[in-house]
């Protein structure tokens, strides 16, 4: 088809559920100026999927970049290429298609990331690309055959009135609960049952004396303001908010633990033992390990490695009889193990059936983002030396699992990777049905 008239050069198509894409070239430079582009033709991008291979290509990030009269290109960015592909191309040694999205790419926040367009997406996770971009995200399951309604300037949805919460999207209320719990001290779980949990109607946007459901309700309703909240706090931020509070879950536990080796029990309040310890961790570790089945940018996968670590770390250390030296005086219940008096053995030392972690704690999830955790082999060395050295040690399915996985790290090869993701599997089923 022949190119649009100049005056149409930069048209770009755009689906009804994004907003359109201004072209800037992929360089270095901050600046650009209207005349600096020179459009030939009418683009935009359809969705685009994030694709983990083992065979030579490798890992790739798939755009589907649509033309004109809306014909797919389909445009990948691989890690061990040097230049993107776009297979349907007439003419690839000089893509327009390849070059239209390198434009809108660059228009994403730098990461300081070195490389090529690949490590970029990597460092920033495509996920936040597509928030930035306002691009659809599918994932590899997700069929390639739904059309895509596309218009030349997106339309809002009016702010609606006299409406059932329970007609309200889930997939909106979602977002809206989980961009609020970011902004809040708690985790989406606990935000605002009240808002997001009870089926009422809203016959107004103002809630008088309460600012929270007021923004709440102009993002279930008002489209403008539901997609400037979507800028303001992407997905990447909300993950790195949700680690931050579960690594500060991790620590009270801990903290709690020790106040009540300390002073013992309260009166009517929980008793922060060994077992209560053990399960919040557990909790904790399977939360983080629940995120592993969604796309995460380079950034959450290495805090994750990080949160992760550093819980495996100071369970390690706390192998003792917390009741050993206590000031205050204790009536043990005649149904306590030894397991209960001691936090490593209950989660790491034990293959008992009452270990709430089931033998895998950490592990299970530390494979999930086993990609970033090239930085954690010192860690987890002196995890398993410590381990090694205690004269119990630990059941060897675990150490099993321990070694197999710092093997994979140091040797970095794909084969380790594809054989961990195998090794691993049915732990993380497991995780992932506990969350």
């Amino acid at each position: 088809m022949s190119a649009p008239t100049s005056s149409f050069s930069k048209l770009s198509l755009e689906p009804k559920n994004m907003q359109r894409a201004e072209a800037r070239t992929y360089s270095d430079s901050e600046e650009s100026s209207d005349d600096d582009t020179s459009d030939d033709g009418c683009f935009a991008l359809a969705y685009c999927k994030e694709f983990r291979r083992d065979d030579e290509g490798g890992d790739f990030f798939a755009f589907q970049v649509v033309f004109a009269d809306i014909q797919p290109y389909g445009v990948r960015i691989y890690q061990n290429k040097p230049r993107p592909e776009c297979p349907r191309c007439e003419n690839p040694e000089d893509c327009p298609h390849i070059e239209w999205l390198m434009e809108q790419i660059a228009r994403t926040r730098r990461t300081g990331a070195t490389g090529g367009p690949y490590q970029h997406i990597d460092q920033l996770g495509l996920r936040t690309i597509c928030d930035e971009l306002h691009w659809e995200m599918r994932t590899e399951d997700d069929s390639d055959a739904p059309s895509t309604k596309w218009e030349l300037k997106k339309r809002h949805r009016a702010p609606a009135k006299g409406i059932r919460t329970s007609r309200i999207p889930q997939a909106r209320k979602t977002d809206v609960r989980n961009i609020m719990a970011t902004l809040s001290p708690v985790t989406a779980q606990q935000y605002r049952a009240d808002i997001f949990d009870e089926d009422i109607i809203i016959y107004e946007t103002l809630v008088p004396r309460d600012l929270e459901a007021t923004i709440c309700r102009l993002l279930l309703l008002d489209d403008d303001v539901y997609y400037q909240f979507k800028d303001l706090v992407p997905k990447d931020a909300q993950v790195l908010d949700f680690l931050h509070k579960m690594q500060a879950k991790a620590v009270e536990s801990f903290q709690l633990l020790d106040r009540y080796i300390q002073s013992g029990p309260k009166p009517g309040q929980v008793s922060h033992d060994v077992p209560w310890c053990a399960n919040a961790l557990v909790e904790v570790v399977n939360s983080v390990a629940a995120l592993t089945f969604t796309p995460l940018s380079r950034a959450a996968k290495i805090e994750t490695v990080r949160i992760l670590t550093s819980i495996l770390k100071e369970v390690v250390e706390r192998n003792y009889d917390i009741y050993a030296s206590i000031t205050w005086t204790r009536h043990p219940n005649p149904q306590e193990k030894d397991i209960d008096r001691n936090l490593y053995k209950l989660l790491i030392g034990s293959s008992s059936q009452d270990n709430p972690a089931q033998g895998d704690f950490v592990l299970g999830a530390l494979h999930g983002v086993r990609d970033a955790a090239g930085g954690a082999i010192d860690d987890l060395d002196e995890v398993a030396t410590k381990i090694g050295s205690l004269g119990f040690g630990a059941p060897a399915a675990y150490m099993n699992k321990l070694k197999g996985l710092i093997e994979q790290l140091k040797s970095g090869s794909r084969s380790g990777i594809a054989a961990g993701k195998r090794l691993s599997e049915g732990s993380d089923r497991k995780s992932k049905r506990m969350k």
